[in-house]
């Protein structure tokens, strides 16, 4: 657990990376799957980091702020959950919950970007661009695009070389990856896009009802991550016990 369950406020993005790594010791340490997924969430704000360090964006420091504010849910909510405060209702609780459980990779990976992009994510755009400001933040919102896109295509290939079985699908199965990672990813960035503008230009009543409909397509999405039907859990079946072992090493994998 982290030190301290305060309101998650102004620190760096050095500061949130720490906490990151807290996070990822503890899931590791208890054995908990859901490792992997603050694992790869680690890699990817690095990689956002990396780009305002170097001025890519249009607004470097709004997007500081936005790397600060969106990874504040996922702390937040790690937080809530080792405190037993987490209500049961969050997208977060399933994911964590199912990180007790002996799933694949993929399933946690999935699970923990479910939540994070199909929820979290049109919060935090409303956080930081309220009203009619949202406008503002669209090219540098879709520019994240860029940098996740590379991300996956690494992440893609970490994937393959930790479940064979899946590896061997995607030789089979033109563009398998596609529509496993990269296409889920930016359908969920692009879905999220269209919540937080709605969000952005309501009243409370709408903005509410917004959050909400995130809130039920996230569960809905999450446990169709667990249960795939017939023909899928076969192929589950058969990446679960044929993964590489050891969670040390998969962690290390992840984080690359």
């Amino acid at each position: 657990m982290l030190q301290e369950s305060s309101p998650l406020k102004d620190q760096p993005i050095e500061s949130t990376l720490t906490k990151l790594d807290k996070i990822i010791a503890s899931w590791e340490k208890g054995r908990n799957r859901n490792a992997y997924f603050a694992a790869f969430y680690k890699s990817i704000s690095i990689g956002i980091k990396n780009a305002i360090d170097n001025k890519k964006f249009e607004d470097n420091l709004r997007m500081t702020e936005f790397v600060r504010v969106f990874a504040n849910f996922y702390l937040d909510a790690f937080e809530k959950y080792h405190n037993n405060t987490l209500e049961s209702d969050s997208p977060w609780f399933n994911a964590f919950e199912t990180g007790k459980k002996k799933h694949t990779i993929l399933q946690h990976l999935l699970l923990g970007v479910n939540a994070h992009v199909n929820y979290d994510l049109s919060n935090t755009c409303v956080a930081i661009a309220p009203g009619k400001e949202i406008i503002n933040l669209s090219k540098d919102y879709f520019k994240i695009n860029q940098i996740l896109s590379a991300a996956i295509v690494q992440l893609e290939k970490d994937i393959f070389y930790l479940s064979p079985v899946l590896g061997t699908l995607a030789k089979m199965i033109p563009k398998l990856e596609r529509k496993l990672l990269n296409f889920s990813v930016s359908v969920a960035r692009a879905k999220s896009w269209e919540c937080a503008c709605i969000q952005a230009m309501s009243d409370e009543n709408g903005k509410t009802e917004a959050r909400e409909g995130s809130k039920a397509m996230a569960k809905e999405i999450g446990n169709r991550i667990m249960n795939p039907g017939i023909l899928a859990n076969i192929v589950v079946f058969f990446m679960m016990i044929t993964e590489v072992r050891g969670m040390k090493k998969n962690i290390e994998v992840l984080e690359m």
